[in-house]
């Protein structure tokens, strides 16, 4: 047997067992979730902001082809509060305490792979990545304190998460090319122009989209409240964004409302009640009214960014145009890099490619309209479409025609208790 093996290896023989694909699928649900937006504060400052999340779901569906993976939570809400004291002592407890909601949230990733070019006992290269994040409403009402505890627990929080110090060391420190070689060794390499070739993670295509619903926030003061309303909200990038463009972005904001309130306290009349001794006691109620003392209105935004193609040596863009078309061959899921095909030619952030299925929510990403909730297109709002391959708002990717949270308030009902099981009737005697 020994001697056998000596032979197969020397003959260069591979065992397609060794490197056989496997298919992994992962689905996690928590359930009450509270957490703790950390920051640097001292024993006089406010604490930390607390995060109340009723679920939190992760799917991923990973096969030889693609790996498709979901983030879903469920209605959260974020509690700031702050030590400072204000004039007005009937609104400092109402003030000391403020708070955001968030509906629900959905992240989805969408990753292409290929094996063009490649051994068999080598990983297949990613040649395409695509991100969507879908958040429903987000309301709330902060004070200004409030709102900077908000902003510097979540300015820690990306430190910490874009810190190169925190990031996993790679095993083999040495870069590889799109060849799979040496990226100081690859022929396509050029020293003297100070050119190397690109790893695969440089040159392939990035998409990401954010939709929101609806974003209404308080800025509260003890007299004055400033009212911010932006429904919805649009935002693309991608890093082949359009002919003669690289890396681009597209903010869509249709409707922009700012409304300033303040606070007058008007006597609304007098309520007489008595005692046992016949005295009389007056009481003066007061009412706050809300004012709104100014108001601005705008929309629709259009936001529009690009870089412009970078002047390389080598034309990184063509090179970046020539790995995708390799890689992309066989399956033309990069519908804007065949455009023969007849599926289209904008980029993915416009449906321009197969993101879960048709990328429904593509081709009216920049166009929101009144339809969209009944269509269930670019809205946070449960859906499941029965359709093979399609995917709605929160739906499983491994359990077909169920949502992710299948329990209520989100699916079929479910009993606290289980039904007794029927007793088998007894036969008869003869």
């Amino acid at each position: 047997a020994g001697e056998a093996a000596l032979d197969e290896a020397a003959a260069g023989a591979l065992d397609p067992r060794r490197c056989r694909p496997l298919d992994v699928h992962v689905s996690i649900t928590i359930h009450d979730i509270q957490a703790h937006l950390v920051k640097n504060c001292s024993e006089n400052e406010p604490p930390c902001p607390v995060v109340l999340i009723e679920r939190f779901g992760f799917e991923m569906d990973k096969s030889f082809r693609e790996t498709k993976l979901q983030l879903l939570l469920s209605p959260s809400i974020l509690v700031s509060s702050n030590n400072l004291s204000r004039t007005n002592p009937n609104n400092s407890g109402v003030l000391y305490q403020g708070h955001l909601m968030l509906s629900s949230f959905q992240l989805r990733g969408h990753g292409f792979f290929s094996d063009a070019n490649r051994a068999a006992d080598e990983d297949t290269i990613e040649y395409a990545w695509m991100m969507e994040l879908q958040l429903g409403q987000l309301t709330g009402r902060l004070t200004l304190p409030q709102l900077y505890q908000v902003v510097s627990s979540l300015e820690t929080l990306l430190l910490l998460i874009c810190d190169s110090e925190n990031e996993l060391t790679p095993p083999n420190p040495t870069k590889q090319c799109h060849h799979g070689l040496n990226d100081v060794q690859c022929p396509e390499t050029d020293l003297a122009l100070k050119y190397r070739c690109p790893t695969p993670n440089e040159i392939k295509y990035r998409m990401v989209r954010v939709a929101i619903d609806l974003i209404d926030l308080y800025v509260a003061d003890s007299n004055t409240t400033l009212q911010t309303c932006v429904t919805p909200v649009r935002l693309s990038f991608c890093n082949l964004h359009g002919p003669g463009v690289a890396t681009g972005i597209t903010g869509l904001l249709p409707s922009i409302k700012l409304v300033l309130y303040t606070q007058t306290n008007m006597q609304t009349g007098v309520h007489h009640h008595s005692n046992s001794s016949n005295s009389s006691q007056s009481k003066v109620v007061d009412n706050d009214n809300w004012v709104g003392v100014g108001s601005v209105s705008l929309g629709p935004v259009l936001i529009e960014a690009a870089d412009v193609l970078p002047q390389s040596p080598k034309n990184l863009h063509l090179v970046q145009q020539k790995f995708l078309k390799l890689h992309d061959e066989k399956t033309k899921r990069l519908w804007f890099m065949w455009p023969t095909e007849g599926k289209g030619t904008q980029c993915g952030c416009l449906g321009g490619c197969a993101f879960f299925g048709s990328n429904r929510n593509g081709p009216s990403f920049l166009k929101p309209s009144a339809s969209d909730l009944a269509e269930g297109v670019n809205v946070a709002a449960f859906n499941v479409i029965e359709t093979g391959g399609e995917y709605g708002y929160g739906q499983s990717l491994l359990l077909p025609g169920q949502l992710v949270f299948h329990t209520p308030p989100y699916g079929r009902h479910v009993r606290l208790q289980a039904p007794r099981p029927e007793r088998p009737e007894r036969p008869e005697r003869p």
